[in-house]
């Protein structure tokens, strides 16, 4: 927020300006970070306080859809979906899930199941597109690739991904790998997956 009353807002990755506005007709006397809202809060030379923060539900389509004076907007608006995990750009996932699949860069296809906030690309026919793709000479199989990267980036694994996992890590023996998992709360937990680990 500026003394003239006019608030700013930019995407700092690309210093590309999301917002220009005025919010005060008065001078701003003071502002300052707010940990309730995670915005701001200011006073004007009135007197007036005014909390202003991101509505987060928004703003994505918001720079998809408003910003047409910014090339690259599309970019902006799956960063910032990604890197806050902002809703929003669900076709923005879909589409670059299906490009890195499509490439056979299931790592990267992976990563971006993991940052979907969604849940749109958890599902269990994501895991049989993993499960059925075949893996490239000396990598290790699409399926792991995919749980190792959930595992990483993703946190908590859904109930049917932990089933999955669990099925061939049991018929190991590893039961060492399965306590670290629910130590670290990555697993969640369910009767199937109980009825799963029993035998360990």
């Amino acid at each position: 927020v500026t003394k003239a009353g006019y608030l700013f807002m930019f995407d700092v990755a690309t210093a590309t300006m999301l917002v220009r506005t005025k919010v005060s007709q008065d001078t701003i006397f003071i502002s300052t970070y707010s940990a309730k809202t995670g915005g701001l809060i200011f006073v004007n030379r009135k007197g007036a306080v005014t909390s202003i923060a991101v509505n987060e539900p928004a703003i994505v389509g918001y720079v998809m859809n408003n910003l047409v004076q910014v090339p690259n907007r599309q970019d902006i608006a799956f960063t910032l979906a990604r890197r806050f995990g902002l809703p929003g750009a669900d076709e923005l996932f879909q589409r670059q899930f299906a490009t890195f699949f499509a490439s056979g860069d299931y790592k990267n296809a992976a990563m971006v199941a993991a940052q979907c906030k969604s849940g749109l690309l958890r599902t269990p026919q994501i895991m049989d597109q993993f499960k059925q793709a075949s893996a490239t000479p000396g990598q290790s199989a699409p399926v792991l690739t995919y749980f190792s990267t959930l595992l990483e980036h993703g946190g908590k694994l859904n109930p049917q991904e932990a089933v999955e996992l669990v099925r061939p890590v049991v018929q190991q023996g590893k039961r060492e790998l399965i306590e670290k998992w629910l130590k670290e709360d990555k697993l969640e937990c369910t009767e199937e997956l109980g009825d799963i680990v029993k035998p360990l």
